[in-house]
């Protein structure tokens, strides 16, 4: 008798049943033994089988799922649309920058504010102060902003693009009369004509 021969009997000794080791008999795969007739090892050693749904089950679900997928739809619609208008309204504004305003004059300027989120939109006026060096409460400006103080707001609701730590100012209606820090890309000169 050879090692692999051995194994496999050692296996196949602690995979049969009590029984067919007593009556030294084979175990025939498929079988149950003592359950009877029509057993088998899947209905003994599993789950039942999940029923199949019925005809107005699949329907419900079909109905339901043609609606996610009309409003998934709609929503894809809306979103589409709303993307184009501000695209289009942000080509139009990059071509107003780009012919009109290559760098602000130094000094003082009256001056028109836009926020770009959620939408391109004219927010308020002011007076950009474009001066050499300038702080904004002791501190330096960011990159790509200027100082700005707030005269006039158009939308009561609008954020400060960065908001005052000073002060701890978030709204643009809370900024009226004081200095705040406004992206370059965002500032239109009045006294400029297109």
């Amino acid at each position: 008798e050879t090692l692999s021969q051995s194994i496999s009997t050692a296996e196949d000794q602690e995979n049969r049943s009590v029984l067919s080791r007593a009556l030294n008999v084979p175990e025939y795969p498929g079988r149950v033994r003592g359950k009877g007739h029509g057993c088998t090892p899947t209905s003994l050693y599993k789950n039942p089988r999940r029923r199949n749904p019925s005809n107005q089950e699949v329907m419900e679900t079909l109905q339901a799922l043609q609606a996610q997928v009309l409003q998934l739809q709609k929503d894809n619609e809306r979103y589409r649309c709303m993307e184009k208008c501000s695209s289009q309204l942000k080509e139009t504004s990059e071509k107003a920058s780009i012919n009109c305003q290559n760098k602000f004059p130094e000094g003082i300027s009256s001056c028109q504010l836009y926020l770009s989120s959620p939408t391109y939109r004219l927010v308020g006026k002011g007076k950009v102060h474009n001066t050499s060096g300038d702080l904004l409460h002791h501190r330096p400006l960011p990159d790509g902003h200027l100082k700005v103080s707030v005269d006039v707001v158009l939308d009561k609701d609008a954020l400060l693009p960065i908001p005052d730590i000073v002060s701890e100012t978030t709204l643009l209606r809370d900024a009226i009369g004081s200095f705040v820090a406004w992206p370059l890309d965002l500032i239109f000169i009045d006294d400029e004509v297109c």
